[in-house]
């Protein structure tokens, strides 16, 4: 977790907290924790499989308003849960900002209906 930490500038108990609360909300483990380390669990990975997609779409959603940035509407409207949004999005979101300034972001979250 502390490449993590160091990557997303945030603490490793920030994240940690982070974690635990999205394994609280979606009702899964999702990381092993050992005195070796952390491991992702069978869930944990699939999760981990479903951000790395978000970041992907981000990252299209970076390449298109690159593109289009004349006729860009100057709004990305995103819908996530409370969890997702505290571990995955804060820095994705943070580079695109500082790539795309005059973007509003606008972040709807959405319960886990699972």
């Amino acid at each position: 977790m502390s490449t993590a930490s160091e990557s997303l500038h945030i603490s490793q108990s920030g994240i940690s907290m982070a974690i635990t609360s999205l394994e609280k909300e979606l009702g899964i483990k999702i990381f092993k924790r050992s005195r070796l380390g952390t491991i992702p669990t069978e869930d944990g990975k699939e999760i981990i499989q479903k951000a790395l997609e978000v970041l992907s779409k981000l990252e299209e959603i970076r390449d298109s308003a690159q593109i289009h940035s004349d006729t860009m509407e100057k709004e990305l409207r995103l819908s996530s849960t409370q969890g997702l949004f505290l571990t995955v999005l804060p820095k994705s979101l943070a580079l695109f900002k500082k790539k795309y300034p005059e973007v509003k972001i606008v972040i709807e979250e959405k319960g886990d209906k699972r």
